[in-house]
């Protein structure tokens, strides 16, 4: 948010075999360029403004746009956590309302490890658009299903995009193609829409070994439609992965790229490397 970095609970996994921690702990981050070039980056915690509700991890934040920080953890329903960062020094947390899905979906089910992006430019009433894509549950196969919530100060609304929720309810589902379900994966908002890439499922729906991928999809926005993006040219994409970090950018030349780093074939090897996906 502007220059200031912010860390927000997560996990710390300890010793091998104990476990870990779940973290319900708040940091920030001045990124601020030093111009005579010296320096070294300072973490500033804040004891005051633990997460309320208690510890979490798995969990997804994205940026408002005005000075606040919407934070989805598998606790959130029908009220979401907000974190004011419009001074940096005293963060403070409140929470706001949501209303369901207008076509009877409801609230989406509880779940980690899904992503959250805000999209780039404000709604002509001023609201702020988040898609909510993917994830997993605490027992079972990974999500597949598009939320869109709409947040303008102090309320938010969600609406489910697809696929149709289970019983015929909910919208029906977009026109195919359709991204398989995944968690873990990387997304990224791009002018007109987002980027998902990458992720993890179980090759046997809720039980056996998990299985990375590495496909990268585009959301546009305005036709309302997913399609597969397909590399042309340059040099081959990552191998498939699952908990990388992404990270919107703007090329030198105007185009919108993803950058993504790092990542985990799960139970085979880590990954350090880093590479950017160019759009269009």
């Amino acid at each position: 948010v502007g220059s200031t970095a912010w860390i927000i609970g997560g996990w710390d996994p300890g010793t091998r075999g104990d476990g870990g921690v779940i973290l319900d702990d708040l940091w920030s981050a001045d990124l601020t360029p030093d111009p005579g070039g010296g320096g070294a980056l300072a973490w500033t915690p804040h004891p005051a403004a633990p997460l309320p509700g208690g510890p979490a991890s798995r969990h997804a934040a994205a940026p408002l746009g005005d000075g606040r920080i919407l934070v989805l953890t598998h606790r959130c329903g029908e009220r979401l956590l907000v974190l004011d960062v419009s001074q940096p020094g005293a963060p403070a947390w409140s929470s706001l309302a949501a209303t369901p899905d207008a076509g009877g979906a409801g609230f989406p089910s509880s779940r980690g490890l899904a992503s959250l992006v805000a999209l780039p430019s404000a709604c002509e009433d001023g609201s702020t658009t988040l898609l909510l894509f993917g994830g997993a549950p605490r027992r079972g196969g990974m999500e597949a299903d598009l939320w869109r919530l709409r947040v303008r100060g102090p309320a938010a609304a969600w609406e489910r995009v697809g696929p149709a929720a289970p019983g015929g309810s909910g919208p029906a589902s977009a026109a195919a193609p359709w991204p398989p379900a995944r968690c873990s994966h990387v997304a990224a908002a791009a002018p007109g829409g987002m980027v998902v890439w990458g992720g993890s499922f179980y090759h046997t729906a809720g039980t056996g070994g998990l299985v990375a991928r590495g496909d990268a999809w585009w959301w546009d926005e305005g036709t309302g439609a997913w399609s597969a993006l397909e590399c042309d040219g340059g040099d081959p994409p990552p191998l498939p992965r699952n908990a990388a970090a992404a990270a919107a950018v703007t090329g030198p030349d105007g185009r919108a790229g993803v950058l993504v780093s790092g990542g985990w074939d799960p139970f085979r090897v880590t990954f350090g490397d880093t590479a950017v996906l160019w759009l269009g």
